[in-house]
């Protein structure tokens, strides 16, 4: 079943190595379970499509459905192809796990390239996710205009990540790369996430109460003072 997936994938990779003036974007979300889902958008020049029969029947939306239905873990939930002079193509994504994720773009090795091969480590107080991008080799030369960019989102609390460009009250980060960059450089994506520690929290709940009995019993407590 990952087949399925991977040749979806090999198709926006090949897509993306066939044109200097073409843009891949992705916005992520990831859930504490590390389920999540992603959009991917991917700029097509005209000429590029037209030129390459492959890549207009690889594009083509009912090929695109057919190989996401009865995927495990992986799940195709809406896609769509503007018909503009530069169509742009738009894949939204569910994934059950990173872990499922990872696979898919296992199995096919050009597409590590800006999909990348995700490592979750987890510790007592956080769980880091790093993202290595540029695995895997291009199919032709590529250009110097190309550019990826990312977004992605986690809900929960990052506590540290290399990313330069870092949404703290949004709790998302980017990154927006060269692809020849991508390449040569191999960069790395790492975002760390703290751990949620509901004791302490049970405790600071604890103190709190205490702190209001004890202040609503020195201000109850109190004798009347009459005056005559």
């Amino acid at each position: 079943m990952l087949h399925r997936l991977s040749s979806v994938f090999a198709a926006l990779a090949v897509t993306m190595l066939l044109s200097s003036c073409l843009d891949y974007e992705e916005d992520m979300v990831i859930h504490k379970d590390l389920s999540g889902e992603a959009l991917v958008t991917i700029n097509l020049p005209d000429s590029l499509v037209s030129k390459y029969d492959p890549i207009q029947a690889e594009f083509a939306p009912a090929k695109i459905q057919k190989r996401f239905d009865d995927l495990d873990g992986v799940t195709l939930v809406s896609y769509e192809v503007s018909a503009d002079r530069k169509p742009v193509a738009k894949l939204k994504l569910k994934f059950k796990s990173i872990e499922k994720l990872n696979e898919a773009i296992a199995k096919n090795a050009p597409a590590a390239i800006v999909a990348g091969v995700f490592t979750v480590k987890k510790e007592a107080d956080k769980t880091t996710i790093e993202r290595k991008l540029g695995q895997g080799e291009p199919k032709a030369e590529l250009g110097d205009f190309n550019y990826v960019q990312y977004k992605t989102h986690f809900d929960g609390t990052i506590g540290g990540t290399n990313s330069g460009h870092y949404n703290s009250h949004g709790q998302d980060v980017r990154f927006r790369y060269k692809l020849t960059d991508v390449l040569s450089q191999k960069p790395t994506q790492v975002t760390s996430l703290v751990n949620s520690k509901p004791w302490a929290i049970i405790l600071l709940c604890i103190v709190v109460l205490a702190g209001a009995a004890y202040y609503g019993w020195k201000l109850l407590g109190k004798k009347k003072v009459v005056v005559r």
